[in-house]
């Protein structure tokens, strides 16, 4: 019988320290939750590029539709602005679902899908792939250039921060096609199937994965460039992806999208978002960054898209924006539908929150 209740004690014992352990796990991240503000962006979100018209700087995102945004500085607030956001008119692109946007020096592009349904099979399909672009955003050309109507038709550009170093390219199942306003030419790679690219030594340097990024700043070359390939990440001082100078292995996630600040390397991850420390530039362990993203853009989302506005500044210093979706369903993954889509972390408020 004591033998007994010494089994119980120790179980009541093992029992509330699990019950605190796990306490202190929730209360750790409800120390970490702010008020959440009213979504601006929601959806599946995949492009935030900047773009440049007259002397100002703007960002794009497509969610369906495309939605604008003068850069400046953040809130300097705890409370979230409202109406920053604007939704273009989309001219004519009409009734086209933006999948996908890019921007050169001059032109902001957008890759849009005509879905009809199968009365058939009771499924919906992509119909129709186009291309257009436009100077501001609201004003849409097509561009002459016949797409494979499912795919794959991958857009991407530099995004420098640099508006000189701004190029856009298309990759249409293996061809790519250089951008030019309303034209299109065929580009010669030297690989089959970029999805990404950055400017680097003076050109444009092209990535199979679709994350790759630099350590550019408006005003300054870059010196290195990182690509994120499966759940590995690459350091390089040259354009040669053969050669690395650095290999991060197997962060535990496979890797979506790059942003670079002064002081972090940030890896957008069907994980979440990621902080990597940066020694002499390369990315290190990994750290909260004293910020409340493992509450908020967590591992319960995927973050397809991050960019960080003035890469000149260090992670808590500088306006950056990032993307969350989810697959399954909220009641097996712990995310909801209401938090996909768009978010900021802006150093005025000091904490991310939905845009």
């Amino acid at each position: 019988m004591k033998k007994n209740v010494l089994t119980a004690a120790c179980l009541a014992t093992m029992l509330a320290f699990v019950a605190t352990a796990c306490h202190d796990v929730i209360f750790d991240e409800i120390r970490k939750e702010v008020k959440l503000a009213d979504a601006q962006v929601s959806g599946d979100i995949n492009s935030i590029v900047r773009f440049g018209m007259g002397d100002k700087e703007y960002l794009f995102v497509q969610s369906g539709n495309i939605y604008y945004k003068e850069l400046k500085a953040g809130p300097t607030t705890s409370e979230p602005y409202e109406g920053q956001w604007k939704k273009t008119t989309k001219g004519d692109i009409g009734n086209g679902i933006v999948i996908g946007l890019a921007a050169d020096t001059a032109y902001l592009y957008a890759l849009a899908v005509r879905i009809e349904e199968d009365e058939d099979e009771g499924e919906n399909y992509s119909a129709e792939q186009t291309l257009y672009c436009s100077t501001d955003g609201n004003e849409w050309k097509k561009i002459d250039l016949t797409l494979p109507p499912k795919g794959p038709n991958t857009l991407f550009c530099t995004n420098s921060p640099n508006p000189d170093h701004r190029k856009a390219f298309l990759n249409t199942n293996g061809t790519v096609y250089a951008l030019n306003g309303e034209s299109a030419t065929e580009y010669n790679t030297g690989d089959t199937k970029p999805k990404s690219c950055v400017w680097f030594d003076g050109g444009v340097t092209f990535s199979t994965s679709g994350a790759a990024t630099t350590n550019e700043t408006a005003g300054t070359e870059p010196t290195l460039w990182y690509e994120g390939s499966g759940k590995d990440i690459f350091t390089y001082s040259t354009s040669d992806r053969k050669n690395p100078d650095h290999k991060k292995e197997n962060i535990g996630y496979a890797i979506h999208s790059l942003a670079c600040t002064s002081d972090f390397l940030l890896a957008g991850t069907d994980g979440g978002l990621l902080y990597f420390g940066l020694e002499n530039g390369l990315p290190t362990g990994t750290t909260d960054s004293g910020t409340n993203v493992s509450s908020t853009l967590s591992s319960y989302y995927e973050v397809h898209s991050v960019l960080a506005v003035d890469p000149s500044l260090p992670a808590k210093g500088g306006d950056i924006y990032g993307t969350t979706v989810f697959e399954g369903t909220s009641s097996n993954t712990g995310a909801s539908a209401d938090n996909q889509g768009l978010w900021a972390y802006y150093p005025g408020r000091g904490h991310w929150n939905r845009e």
